[in-house]
């Protein structure tokens, strides 16, 4: 097993096999960390009902609508595997294998007839997540949202394409991207634009995916708020 803790210490593998190693462990646990996490947190709102939330905020830093997606997504996968036997196990091990953006629609689906939505959809590993919403929808017998005609934007849909792939390795993404000041500045134009256009989006669609999705909106804006205010506040004290 990686040691982390050792290696924040200052104690390296010394063979290029150790470290081979330990960066795969890293990057496996690294690709489902978020899946733990929610199974970590659904459970200890079964163990503790009344105050799984606080708990969350106090012991995790956790809280608004990425917490309740969380919960969502860990109970999904609990009552699948509460189900019992060799069979649900070999579904649970699949969907807790799927990237999280995934799973999210999924918990739509009730743990009881997973199975047999997993047989229906036996390439569910290999498709997107606008696919599997798609997959739900229709298993729900729910109609297809009409979709807007879509422009042809080769580098924008390939980019977002690679961090739906790539989920966990988008900071690094963003942080070379914003290599130089000028490339800073022209990341923040796209930024804003990116955000600006998601939200008038959500804006338009008033369901409860929507709601949830300008909550975590808010929140991801107020927690950068935050952090941009006490970066001011460091930098105004240098000057």
């Amino acid at each position: 097993m990686i040691d982390l803790t050792a290696i924040a210490g200052g104690i390296i593998p010394e063979t290029l096999e150790e470290l081979t190693a330990s960066a795969r462990e890293l990057l496996a646990f690294a690709a489902r960390q978020t899946q733990t996490l929610a199974v970590i947190v659904a459970a200890a709102k079964r163990h503790n009902p009344a105050g799984w939330a606080d708990w969350a905020a106090d012991e995790l830093g956790l809280g608004g609508s990425y917490l309740h997606h969380l919960r969502a997504v860990g109970d999904m996968l609990l009552d699948v595997r509460a189900i019992g036997g060799s069979v649900a196990l070999q579904h649970y091990k699949l969907l807790f294998s799927l990237a999280y953006n995934k799973l999210v629609p999924l918990t739509r689906v009730p743990a009881t007839e997973m199975g047999n939505f997993v047989r229906v959809n036996p390439t569910l590993a290999r498709m997107s997540r606008d696919q599997v919403r798609a997959a739900v929808a229709e298993w729900l017998h729910e109609q297809p949202a009409a979709r807007a005609v879509q422009l042809n934007l080769p580098g924008i849909d390939a980019m977002i394409s690679f961090l739906d792939e790539h989920e966990d390795a988008a900071e690094n993404v963003f942080s070379a991207a914003a290599a130089s000041a000028e490339r800073a500045q022209s990341c923040l134009r796209l930024g804003f634009g990116l955000i600006g256009g998601a939200a008038e989006y959500y804006l338009a669609h008033p369901d409860a995916d929507s709601l949830a999705a300008l909550q975590q909106l808010k929140a991801g804006v107020l927690t950068s708020l935050d952090a941009i205010d006490q970066a001011i506040k460091e930098h105004q004290e240098k000057l």
